[in-house]
């Protein structure tokens, strides 16, 4: 039940196609999703999917809404994470060329205050590009901007869980740069199953890493996105028909982002790797999908500490999202 391609489509794809292309993106997701300052990871927009849009001004947008309650993250930083995003298109040049906006928000609370929910930090995309249809996939240049920001960091979690000693810090990152992705056609392997899947690389200017520690000395430079040089990606996504307008679905992303030291901000490795695996249902109706998950996601730093630390968390989540997306 692929977004953005109906079932028939997917029975016309070529299935060796669809065979090859898969296992080429399993070995990239071998080596190398990307940490929350990536806010529309979790479902990639294919506007030109959708052939009835009119060539002209705003054709039309697809959407997403995604809330998740995790658990084994470390300070409980990601016990809660809600996605919004959206992908405009502003302007399609003919059928098989378009002008995108993308736009996407994230924030991750912790469960360490009265309510269980303590928000710490949110994160947004924004990107501008144009995506072109060729006969084996399409292809999208963008520039993009990423960031995070802290909330509430200045403040202790809540009365219940303060600790004495209790030393305010925020965390701020942003980094810019070009982005090229390819993404396959909706490929059809035997009678039920589709496959579909991306490869994407980048390259980072202007980045910044601001850490901030009310009183003591500065913090720690070590591992700063100030090194990040650049990124290599890859998602693939496998849906296999149950239903007339449901099924089941894996999805798994990641990426590789890599750093390069100086003599000011030392990092401990050249390359640096995060990941995401979803195995969930989507239920199908005529503008989008329903979909409950289970996801496990490794991150190598989670942006919730001045002193960066990795981050490992299992959450179940819900989303709504517009077709025309994977």
């Amino acid at each position: 039940m692929f977004r953005g391609s109906s079932y028939a489509a997917l029975r016309r794809a070529p299935s060796r196609s669809a065979l090859a292309f898969a296992a080429m993106s399993v070995a990239l997701l071998s080596a190398p999703a990307r940490a929350q300052m990536f806010a529309h990871r979790v479902v990639l927009a294919v506007p030109l999917d959708d052939t009835t849009r009119a060539v002209g001004l705003l054709p039309g947008f697809s959407y997403f809404a995604d809330i998740e309650r995790a658990g084994h993250s470390t300070n409980d930083e990601r016990a809660w994470d809600a996605r919004l995003g959206g992908t405009i298109e502003l302007w399609r040049l003919s059928p098989a060329t378009s002008i995108l906006i993308g736009t996407a928000d994230e924030m991750v609370a912790n469960s360490l205050k009265d309510g269980g929910f303590n928000p710490r930090g949110i994160s947004w995309q924004l990107e501008i590009g144009a995506a072109h249809n060729f006969r084996y996939g399409t292809a999208q240049l963008d520039f993009v901007h990423y960031c995070r920001h802290a909330i509430d960091d200045i403040d202790p979690p809540g009365p219940e869980y303060s600790l004495p000693g209790h030393v305010a810090a925020q965390r701020t990152l942003s980094i810019n740069g070009p982005r090229l992705r390819f993404i396959s056609p909706a490929m059809q392997v035997g009678e039920r199953i589709g496959v579909r899947s991306a490869v994407t690389g980048e390259l980072y200017g202007h980045e910044w890493d601001g850490r901030a520690v009310s009183s003591g000395p500065a913090a720690d430079p070590i591992n700063s996105w100030m090194n990040a040089r650049g990124s290599v990606g890859a998602d693939l996504r496998v849906d296999a028909q149950v239903g007339r307008t449901s099924g089941v679905f894996l999805r798994a992303s990641g990426i590789d982002v890599l750093f390069s030291p100086s003599a000011l901000r030392p990092v401990t490795k050249s390359q640096q790797h995060n990941y995401r695996i979803e195995l969930g249902w989507r239920a199908s109706g005529h503008g989008g999908g329903l979909e409950l998950y289970g996801a496990v996601e490794q991150l190598f730093d989670d942006l919730s500490s001045v002193v960066p630390h990795g981050s490992h968390v299992i959450g179940i989540g819900l989303r709504l999202a517009e077709r025309n997306q994977f």
